[in-house]
């Protein structure tokens, strides 16, 4: 749970619950039985998404858009609350632009920061024909499938990007498994992903697809989440080639002819 909130990038939304939430406590606003009861609803809100947003073992900022009514809740309460105390006016405008500032940083520097990747992105279009840029590795992905196996054939795609994320849409290919690609990125734990290695491999040797496609770039650490390794490697040697004229950064193989009918 931990390491989900600080990869993400959710312990921002966690520092406003508990500026808020102190603040709130500090000045002793929270007062009649109404906004206690919500108050402390808020808190098992929050505790029940951070639970929840743990589960899959992804890190992902997008699984905590479920936080945002609850900080929207929690804050607007603080700063109805907050200027009813009675102290300086100036002094109360100065801690409220202090709170808005530093809660203002983060969001303000992941902005910048997604400019500018897109305009990296942007100028990605105006590369040489030569450049393998995503969309193009896609087609390449795309077209060996189509020219390699029927829409009746199972094909399946293990680890890799954007290039495999919806491969067998495109192509109109069923995946050998309920795992269409396997995402071998670091937004999932080590744990999550030897679960969906052992279980798509087990898939994998009951429906036999035509095609499997192993990104070099995640082909050892999906070596090493196996469990059993050597019956893994039977299984390939027993019912599979090696395709040598193959795409670059994935080794693919072929189903063995005397197989296809399996």
């Amino acid at each position: 749970m931990l390491k989900n909130i600080n990869v993400s990038g959710s312990a921002y939304l966690i520092v406003s619950f508990v500026t808020a939430y102190t603040l709130l406590v500090l000045f002793k606003l929270i007062k009649n039985k109404e906004e206690k009861v919500f108050s402390i609803a808020t808190i098992l809100a929050i505790i029940l998404n951070l639970y929840a947003n743990s589960v899959s073992g992804a890190v992902h900022m997008h699984y905590f858009i479920s936080f945002i009514p609850i900080m929207a809740m929690i804050v607007s309460l603080t700063i109805t609350l907050f200027d009813k105390i009675k102290i300086n006016k100036n002094i109360k405008i100065i801690i409220m632009a202090i709170i808005v500032i530093v809660l203002g940083i983060k969001p303000c520097h992941d902005y910048i920061s997604y400019c500018k990747r897109k305009n990296t992105d942007d100028n990605k279009q105006n590369l040489p024909q030569n450049v393998i840029t995503p969309k193009k590795f896609s087609n390449i992905i795309d077209n060996y499938i189509q020219a390699n196996s029927t829409e009746s054939d199972f094909v399946q795609l293990i680890g890799g990007k954007m290039e495999s994320v919806g491969a067998n849409f495109r192509t109109e290919r069923l995946a050998a498994s309920k795992y269409s690609y396997l995402p071998l990125w670091d937004t999932f734990t080590k744990e999550r992903k030897a679960k969906m290695t052992n279980e798509l491999i087990e898939e994998i040797k009951r429906t036999n697809p035509k095609l499997i496609l192993i990104c070099d770039t995640n082909k050892e650490e999906f070596y090493s989440l196996i469990e059993d390794k050597d019956d893994w490697s039977n299984f390939i040697s027993n019912n599979y080639n090696k395709d040598e004229d193959t795409i670059i950064f994935y080794t693919v193989f072929k189903r063995k002819v005397e197989n296809s009918e399996k």
